[in-house]
């Protein structure tokens, strides 16, 4: 595997670790930004994969775009649209005033987050990273 694929491998493992811990905080934890690295770990794998096939990935935060190459790459990739568009909008509108996470979005974006990043770890051949 190539080094620029690793390292977009560790920024979203970095991005997973933050999310997980800051989850688990027992004091005020801040589940807008649970979401946002939940949606950056995703992005970021999606990514490596794209690149890992000799493709440049679209300058998007949009996982549902990513999904559509990830589908022609891997043809038994499983993802639900739902899933991807919430993670996707979760990493937008919570970080602006006017809307916040609560415990539940947070606890959903994670659970997306692990199931997402399994699938995308085994397609990387990195299911230990």
């Amino acid at each position: 595997m190539s080094a620029v694929v690793d390292e977009w491998i560790l920024k979203a493992n970095g991005d997973f670790r933050v999310a997980e811990h800051e989850f688990a905080r027992s004091d005020s934890p801040v589940y807008d930004a649970v979401c946002y690295h939940c949606q950056q770990a995703i992005e970021k794998l999606m990514k490596a994969v794209v690149i890992a096939n000799s493709q440049t990935p679209p300058f998007t935060h949009d996982l549902q775009i990513l999904d559509g190459l990830i589908r022609l790459i891997s043809p038994t990739w499983l993802s639900d649209a739902n899933e991807l568009r919430f993670l996707t909008l979760a990493a937008v509108q919570y970080r602006y005033p006017g809307e916040s996470a609560d415990r539940n979005a947070a606890e959903r974006a994670l659970s997306f987050c692990k199931a997402y990043r399994s699938k995308l770890l085994v397609i990387l051949n990195r299911a230990d990273a």
